[in-house]
């Protein structure tokens, strides 16, 4: 193993909190509305790169508003952080973890028993800059059969 692929001495902590209220347990003209909420994220970053790369010490502070109805948000969030330096030690120096804001709408659809799929409309300013994002997942919940009938089947040729 070459001295240069060794993995960084990096420690990384994070912390949370949010707060939700549920307009349609109480107002009956919002209805429609599931649940309005902020949310804040605090996050510390230190990073020690092999060779002679000097150490980092970041910290930064995420914040989010948000409306959640018929399995879509609707929200806005801004990151802030204190030197900008939230970035890999061999990674592209265009995707640090510089200040930014985001808008977003985000739709979750119901496919089948426990899968998901995910599509999102969002914006980003970044360095002065608009960039648009379109978002496309897909997300599998539950037990994944396949893998448990694979190992069965190598078990029992094992024997």
């Amino acid at each position: 193993m070459n001295k240069q692929d060794l993995v960084s001495n990096n420690v990384s902590l994070g912390v949370g909190a949010g707060y939700s209220i549920y307009p349609r347990k109480k107002w009956k003209k919002f209805q429609f509305i599931e649940e309005i909420g902020t949310e804040f994220h605090y996050l510390y970053n230190y990073d020690k790169p092999s060779g002679n790369n000097p150490k980092v010490n970041s910290n930064g502070i995420l914040g989010k508003l948000f409306l959640r109805f018929k399995e879509t948000e609707l929200y806005y969030q801004q990151w802030r952080s204190k030197n900008n330096d939230f970035n890999a030690e061999k990674g592209d120096p265009l995707y640090q973890a510089k200040d930014y804001m985001e808008i977003g709408i985000e739709k979750k659809i119901f496919i089948g028993e426990g899968i998901f799929l995910t599509t999102a409309f969002k914006g980003q300013w970044v360095q002065g800059q608009f960039v648009h994002i379109d978002h496309l997942s897909v997300l599998w919940q539950g037990e994944f059969s396949l893998f448990e009938d694979y190992f069965e089947k190598i078990k029992k040729s094992a024997d």
